[in-house]
């Protein structure tokens, strides 16, 4: 108590303490999330203007809004990421009621807490073919063999270079290689990874499947932005944070299991965060990781050296534009690329080229 005072000193969180020991021996830590300017959620309008609290009330999760709004931007290293998750996740845990909420946000606490990421490692042979590809041009013998290692890398290679493109069907596997390039097969390499059984989330499998297939749409369009290696693998695992959440919400029998509605916003919330600690732990590149934590952050976009990110956020919100407007929805997507600061963003362009990608997503296996 303070000498005079008839109040009782406040108590730290007992959480602190963690903190501090993540902190010990470290970089002073740059700004925490929720420090950093939050986008603004976009609203789409109805014909008689904006939509009231009760109207948005009564939509169907998602319909109306930016998907993307509630995403909190991270810094782009995960010694910095890390306490500034782990703070949001105890105050979290803190206000949780029930007891499902509470275990859920213990797991996702221990998982995220770990400076050793317990979560599946990201396919070797896409690593691998990454590495050979970025580095000069490797005799075609080398990335063949590669190539056979994995059955579903080969199976998409053959439906590639013998499409309609062609005149007639490719022989063998090395003429397949050479007919598409390597670029080319670089990026189906990439987007081959999405399959791995990392994007599998018994009990989430709805979920996972469309990080899945956003991440490719979103690569698709970003890499059309700003060409190069980064920006697409930075797109394609913009949402990967998500997967961490729906593991982490995952109950066994008999188990209280969470509210659905925490699970959906943490994912919503946190995932570039914890997508900066997994493509960290997969050992991407420093622009891979920082645009995987910055691609929400539109007030840096207008910045060259945020380019990458920009690209990424480009590709979200067209990706996202292009899903709900299938399913006869605006959300608001046209307006905040029209409204994107920095250099005009041909909005209408890549939200054609986003429904073109979707064509081209294949639907999840039967053990997916």
């Amino acid at each position: 108590m303070i000498a005079g005072s008839p109040h009782p000193t406040p108590r730290a969180p007992w959480w602190q303490p963690l903190l501090r020991w993540l902190r010990v021996g470290r970089d002073p830590v740059p700004p925490l999330a929720p420090s950093l300017p939050r986008p603004e959620r976009q609203v789409a309008a109805a014909d008689s203007g904006q939509a009231s609290p009760a109207d948005l009330a009564a939509l169907p999760e998602g319909a109306g809004l930016a998907p993307w709004a509630d995403a909190r931007p991270a810094p782009g290293d995960a010694n910095a990421s890390r306490p500034a998750l782990l703070e949001q996740l105890y105050a979290e845990h803190d206000r949780a009621t029930s007891e499902g909420d509470r275990a859920f946000l213990q797991r996702m606490i221990r998982e995220c807490g770990s400076r050793k990421l317990d979560f599946p490692l990201f396919p070797d042979v896409a690593l691998e073919l990454d590495s050979m590809l970025r580095h000069g041009e490797p005799p075609a013998a080398d990335v063949v063999r590669l190539v056979r290692r994995e059955p579903d890398l080969v199976r998409r290679v053959w439906q590639q270079a013998s499409g309609a493109t062609f005149a007639r069907r490719a022989e063998t596997l090395e003429e397949a290689v050479l007919r598409l390039g390597y670029q080319s097969i670089w990026r189906i390499g990439m987007g081959a990874c999405m399959n791995a059984p990392v994007f599998r989330v018994r009990g989430f499998q709805g979920e996972a499947n469309h990080v899945r297939a956003l991440g490719i749409v979103a690569a698709d369009v970003a890499v059309r932005v700003h060409p190069g290696g980064d920006t697409y693998m930075a797109g394609l695992l913009h949402g990967v944070g998500k997967l961490l959440v729906y593991r982490a919400a995952v109950v066994r029998p008999g188990q209280p299991a969470p509210e659905a509605s925490l699970v959906h916003r943490m994912a919503l919330e946190h995932h570039p965060s914890i997508g900066v600690l997994i493509a960290d732990a997969w050992s991407m590149s420093p622009e891979v990781v920082g645009a995987v934590g910055a691609w929400p952050l539109r007030q840096l976009h207008a910045q060259p050296e945020h380019a990458v990110a920009r690209a990424v956020y480009v590709g979200c919100v067209a990706a996202h534009t292009a899903a709900e407007a299938r399913a006869g929805r605006d959300c608001g997507g046209l307006m905040a690329l029209v409204n994107l600061p920095g250099q005009p963003v041909d909005a209408a362009r890549w939200i054609a080229r986003a429904h073109e990608a979707w064509d081209g997503v294949e639907p999840p296996s039967e053990e997916s």
